[in-house]
């Protein structure tokens, strides 16, 4: 996205949204039952903010529709997404294999299972290998949901409907193939968390690009946001059933329009934020790894890290972001730009948002 058309409040929320997924995954990791405030194990599932992650993307994916309308090809348009997600994902794939078998040579991963991990096909799709860092199953499910949206606007255009029925029915394929179909490539489980929350960015993306929220929308949000809430905080029995289909079609879409809201935008499109949403792909995709680092280190060189302390999850964290700010000067930027030198001699029209 052009630096005068980035929204600045959307890369926050995506950095914090990394920050909850780290934070989840470092509880489930070790095991820990904290008392009081838990991200994993406790009565909500947290890693529901993976769904804010495709909504964000198909949120940002409405301004290459008309370049995909325009003639803008499968191959340029699928091709900047996988130069965008897979590299880096790649990287982080390999080290994890390196470290896992040098620090639990019993982990029975094959080589193969390594290679469709690096390329970023390892979920949603054709094959089921989850178990090489699998975190990473969300790039895989990204990339599925690009390529349904192009072809899904591409043929719209063909048949001469309007594009949001094509949104509208992968929003109802995922919704009814959610933990039915879980053994049809492209239907399982994974994949359909995308197609909901992904296309379901893509709708909000457009009526809001039609009609900014104004204050009634804000208080109608913002009040939404807060009693969903008070009773996954109070009354969770009450709200357990389809709570990810609750938080994809209301409260994620709420959170976005109160962010929207004129009066909040202005407080929080603010430049310095822009390097929190850059990097909030690094932290998701290293946290992992750093996880597993430490705790092998803890163990061979008796370093004594208690896990089970706030204080040290607190610290993860930090040096989780750290370690995202170096990822993304050293490795994913400077690749970034090595692949754009290579590739300049493409014709340019290529979509061009980065997303997480």
């Amino acid at each position: 996205m052009e630096n005068r058309n980035r929204d600045y409040a959307l890369d926050l929320l995506r950095f914090i949204c990394a920050i909850l997924i780290t934070l989840t995954h470092y509880e489930g990791m070790f095991h820990l039952e904290f008392s009081g405030i838990r991200f994993n194990g406790g009565t909500f599932y947290v890693g529901l903010v993976n769904e804010m992650f495709f909504l964000l993307s198909g949120y940002l994916s409405f301004h290459a529709i008309e370049k995909i309308e325009n003639g803008l090809s499968f191959d340029k348009y699928f091709s900047s997404k996988v130069l965008r997600l897979v590299p880096l994902g790649a990287i982080s794939t390999v080290f994890y294999a390196a470290l896992a078998r040098w620090a639990w040579p019993e982990n029975d991963f094959s080589v193969w299972q390594v290679i469709i991990t690096s390329l970023g096909a390892n979920a949603g799709g054709a094959f089921r290998e989850l178990f090489v860092n699998s975190h990473l199953w969300y790039t895989s499910v990204l990339l599925i949901c690009y390529a349904f949206f192009f072809i899904g606007i591409r043929l719209s255009q063909r048949l001469k409907i309007n594009w949001r029925y094509a949104c509208f029915f992968m929003i109802v394929v995922g919704a009814s193939a959610y933990a039915r179909f879980d053994t049809v490539p492209f239907l399982r489980h994974e994949a359909c968390r995308g197609y909901m929350a992904f296309f379901t960015g893509v709708l909000l993306s457009s009526a809001l690009s039609r009609q900014k929220p104004g204050k009634l929308a804000g208080i109608i949000s913002g009040s939404v946001i807060a009693v969903l809430t008070a009773l996954i905080a109070f009354r969770y029995e009450i709200m357990d059933y389809g709570m990810n289909y609750m938080m994809i079609f209301i409260y994620f879409p709420a959170l976005i329009v109160l962010i929207e809201m004129p009066l909040i935008h202005c407080l929080l499109n603010r430049k310095c934020f822009r390097i929190l949403g850059e990097i909030a792909f690094d932290i998701y995709v290293w946290h992992f790894e750093f996880n597993m680092l430490a705790d092998i280190a803890n163990s061979l060189l008796h370093l004594g890290i208690n896990f089970e302390s706030r204080w040290t999850e607190v610290i993860m964290v930090l040096i989780n972001i750290v370690i995202g700010f170096a990822s993304y000067y050293i490795l994913e930027r400077p690749l970034n730009r090595f692949i754009k030198k290579k590739t300049a001699r493409v014709p340019a029209g290529t979509a061009g948002a980065s997303e997480t």
